[in-house]
Parts: C-alpha cells; sequence; structure tokens
C-alpha cells in the first residue's frame, strides 16, 4: 500500500468499506468449496484478502484447479498484444468518427 498515491489509498479504502458483506460473503463461501476439494486449499481471511490490493500479489490463484496461471491469456506477452490490438481496433473507430464529424462541418 505504501507505493500508491493517497487519493488512490482513499479509493481502494472506502470500495472495500462498501463492499465489505459481499466480501465476507465471497471469502465464507470460498473457505467452504476449498475444503471440499480432492487437494484442499488454504482458506482466507478477511485481514488477508485487504492486503491483497496488488492483484500480482494474489498467489492463491495458483491453487487453483483450472490452472490459470498457465493459460494464454494469463502471460504477459499475450495480454501486451491483447492490448496493442485493442488500441489499434480503437483508433480505427476514432478515425472512422473524425470523418464523419469532418463532413459534418463541411456542411
Amino acid at each position: 500500500m505504501l507505493l500508491i498515491g493517497y487519493k488512490l489509498h482513499k479509493h481502494i479504502a472506502q470500495a472495500l468499506t462498501c463492499h465489505y458483506a459481499a466480501i465476507h460473503n465471497a471469502i465464507d463461501h470460498y473457505n467452504t468449496l476449498a475444503l471440499l476439494q480432492k487437494h484442499p486449499c488454504p482458506t482466507l481471511m478477511y485481514s488477508d484478502v485487504v492486503k491483497y490490493c496488488n492483484f500480482s500479489e494474489f498467489k492463491i490463484l495458483k491453487h487453483s484447479d483450472h490452472d490459470l496461471l498457465s493459460k494464454e491469456w494469463a502471460t504477459l506477452a499475450n495480454q501486451q498484444v491483447a492490448k496493442k490490438y485493442f488500441k489499434i481496433k480503437h483508433a480505427k473507430e476514432k478515425i472512422h468518427c473524425c470523418h464523419i464529424e469532418v463532413a459534418q462541418l463541411q456542411a
């Protein structure tokens, strides 16, 4: 939490207090299901979850049966390519909108 700005820190704290009940229900639901797995997963406590504000530190995904970290969309290179693809796609849409505005201004 030390590396983020004051406003972002306040925003995260406000969001956590706003959704306190929902977070507790999700943690309780996760804990009941985690114990039922073939290989029991670690359980969570609310105080631990609050510390996971940086999702890159959210190590609980490594214990998933779905092996999320090995999916193609989880690799950094694929994320960067997808980000560039959507920027190019948005730029093409923006150019199209600009052409329409130019035509309207000329009329």
